[in-house]
Protein backbone atom coordinates (compact mmCIF):
# COMPACT_ATOMS: atom_id res chain seq x y z
CA UNK A 1 0.00 0.00 0.00
CA UNK A 2 1.35 3.56 -1.20
CA UNK A 3 1.81 5.82 2.14
CA UNK A 4 -0.88 8.20 0.69
CA UNK A 5 -3.28 5.97 1.30
CA UNK A 6 -2.93 5.57 4.80
CA UNK A 7 -5.04 6.77 7.24
CA UNK A 8 -3.26 8.31 10.94
CA UNK A 9 -4.26 5.03 12.49
CA UNK A 10 -5.16 1.28 10.90
CA UNK A 11 -4.10 -2.13 10.54
CA UNK A 12 -3.08 -3.64 7.28
CA UNK A 13 -2.70 -6.97 6.55
CA UNK A 14 0.62 -8.53 5.36
CA UNK A 15 1.41 -11.50 2.78
CA UNK A 16 1.89 -13.36 5.61
CA UNK A 17 -1.60 -15.38 5.90
CA UNK A 18 -3.41 -12.54 6.84
CA UNK A 19 -1.66 -11.71 9.19
CA UNK A 20 -1.62 -7.93 10.49
CA UNK A 21 0.32 -4.85 11.46
CA UNK A 22 -0.52 -1.46 13.42
CA UNK A 23 0.00 1.54 10.92
CA UNK A 24 -0.01 4.78 12.35
CA UNK A 25 0.47 7.76 10.96
CA UNK A 26 1.23 11.31 11.93
CA UNK A 27 3.25 14.71 11.67
CA UNK A 28 6.63 12.29 13.39
CA UNK A 29 6.24 10.30 10.77
CA UNK A 30 4.77 6.87 9.98
CA UNK A 31 5.36 4.23 12.56
CA UNK A 32 4.45 0.25 11.97
CA UNK A 33 3.60 -1.56 15.50
CA UNK A 34 4.00 1.69 17.43
CA UNK A 35 8.13 0.73 17.24
CA UNK A 36 9.28 0.77 13.38
CA UNK A 37 9.78 3.96 12.02
CA UNK A 38 9.74 4.10 8.52
CA UNK A 39 12.95 5.79 7.58
CA UNK A 40 11.43 5.21 3.50
CA UNK A 41 7.91 5.19 1.67
CA UNK A 42 6.97 4.37 -1.11
CA UNK A 43 10.14 2.70 -3.13
CA UNK A 44 7.91 1.60 -6.57
CA UNK A 45 7.67 -1.82 -7.59
CA UNK A 46 6.07 -3.84 -10.37
CA UNK A 47 4.01 -5.63 -7.90
CA UNK A 48 3.79 -2.43 -5.24
CA UNK A 49 5.95 -0.56 -2.90
CA UNK A 50 8.45 -1.25 -0.38
CA UNK A 51 9.15 0.79 2.62
CA UNK A 52 12.08 0.83 4.66
CA UNK A 53 11.90 0.49 8.43
CA UNK A 54 14.49 0.90 10.98
CA UNK A 55 13.74 -1.95 12.70
CA UNK A 56 13.11 -5.65 12.07
CA UNK A 57 9.92 -6.69 12.58
CA UNK A 58 9.58 -10.09 14.97
CA UNK A 59 6.79 -11.85 15.01
CA UNK A 60 5.58 -12.16 18.40
CA UNK A 61 5.73 -15.80 18.72
CA UNK A 62 9.55 -15.27 18.14
CA UNK A 63 10.15 -12.72 20.35
CA UNK A 64 9.15 -14.76 23.50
Amino acid sequence: MYSKYLKADQTVATIDNGKTVEITKSAQGIYVNNNSHVTVADIYATNGAVHLIDIVLIPPALAA
